[in-house]
């Protein structure tokens, strides 16, 4: 994979990302790991009382570490493959 096409495609899920963020009024961002490849994180400082129940049906493989919950969509799976 070139340079340019990780660029184009790290930019397309940004964009993909944001257009959910603004869907659901969350403070979501885009993550990358070798383990998980993309998906997406959502901070919690514990106030706003957020759980993995309490987060949209759409948001799937979800798992929480301290205050941060990290997931993905079927849209960015389906994208970035």
């Amino acid at each position: 994979m070139t340079d340019d096409m990780v660029t184009r495609l790290w930019q397309f899920a940004t964009e993909l990302i944001k257009q959910t963020a603004e869907k659901y009024g969350l403070p979501l961002k885009m993550s990358y790991n070798t383990v998980r490849g993309f998906h997406v994180q959502l901070c919690s400082t514990g106030k706003e009382g957020y759980s993995t129940d309490s987060l949209p049906d759409e948001f799937i493989k979800v798992t929480r570490c301290k205050n941060v919950f990290s997931f993905t969509t079927a849209d960015l799976v389906c994208s970035v493959r």
